[in-house]
This record gives structure tokens, sequence and C-alpha cells, in this order.
């Protein structure tokens, strides 16, 4: 990822917000997300950014207000990078999921991050450590996570430590070219030993 970063027009003099990055679909859960921002204390004083592309089929997102800001087009890696590092912390509500490469980008960028227990989720953050987890479909288990996160005494620094060593572990250039000459050493053992 460039290290560039640019503020996307939607977001002037916009930061320390709660953040929703990734294409629109109904299985990201981003109706739950909605409904829990507005029962939690974050929307007193952060604002809810909803950033990708995709159609809008979510009710909650009908009401106008500017508490909600909605970005639905093409983000560049630059306003990618502004917005991770902006934020005060990033939500990925999914109800099902197999894989997802946002994930990634909160450990890249260090962003607190709350997430559901979905598949995915839950074999790549650590709970309490690397993110927060909640319930899929749980929208006060998602508002209790924002309370917790946004609450003055939580200890950012500490998750943001977690978050870097587990990217430097995990998803790294070094990190992935040791276990692709695992891979390659497997298969000629395997060759070999067919030979």
């Amino acid at each position: 990822m460039k290290k560039t970063e640019k503020a996307p027009p939607e977001l002037e003099d916009v930061t320390d917000y709660i953040l929703f990055f990734g294409t629109f679909h109904v299985y990201k859960g981003i109706e739950y997300l909605c409904h829990a921002y507005w029962s939690s204390l974050a929307h007193r004083d952060k604002k809810l950014v909803i950033a990708g592309s995709g159609k809008w089929e979510f009710d909650c997102m009908k009401k106008d207000n500017n508490q909600i800001i909605k970005i639905n087009r093409f983000i560049t890696d630059a306003e990618v990078s502004y917005l991770y590092r902006n934020a005060s912390c990033v939500v990925y509500p999914y109800i099902s999921a197999t894989q997802s490469g946002v994930l990634s980008l909160a450990y890249y960028f260090q962003t607190p991050l709350i997430a559901t227990t979905v598949d995915f989720f839950k074999e790549n953050i650590i709970a309490e450590n690397t993110g927060l987890l909640c319930m899929p479909h749980d929208i006060d288990s998602l508002c209790n996570c924002l309370n917790i996160i946004i609450d003055k005494t939580f200890d950012r620094k500490r998750m943001q430590t977690n978050q870097q060593n587990y990217y430097t572990n995990s998803y790294s250039s070094v990190q992935l070219m040791k276990e692709l000459e695992t891979i390659y050493s497997n298969n000629e053992q395997i060759k070999n030993t067919h030979s």
C-alpha cells in the first residue's frame, strides 16, 4: 500500500469517527451497525462513516442526518489510508463471511477494531487483544463493543501494538515468503518421495 494519504472530500474536517469500509452487501451487517451506533454512546460525539460502494439496501440509511456520512464510490488507496488512520475504530459487523481482506487493512494501519464472531474473524482476531468480538445479528452486543472501544479508559495503544505484531507475523511480505518457501519445500519432499 502506498504511503500517501488524501482525505476524501466527503470527510473535510472530520476525524475520530467510527468506520465501516467495504462493499455494501446485506451479509456485511451494515444495518446492524447503524442500529448499534444509534443505541450506543458513540453517536453523541463521533460520526459513523460508511465508505465503499454498492447498492443501498438499508432502512437505517434512509434517515437524513449529519451523523452518518456515506461515501458510495470507488475509494483510492490514498483515501483508504486516510480513512483507517483517522478513524477511532473500524467495525466489521458481518453476519456471514468466509474470508475478508479488510481485516489485514485494520492490522496494517493499526486501527482498533470490532468484528463479529463469524468464522473468518473468529479465527484471525485474538479477542480483547487484536480486536473486540461481538455476536452476529446482535445489536446489543455490537453496541456494548462500541461503548467499550470509545471509552477514554480503553487501551488503544495496547491493541495497536498487538495488531502490529499480528500483522508482522501473519501478513508481512517476509512472513508470506517464509510460508511460500515452506510450501515449496514440502512439495519437493513429496515429489522426491514419489520418485
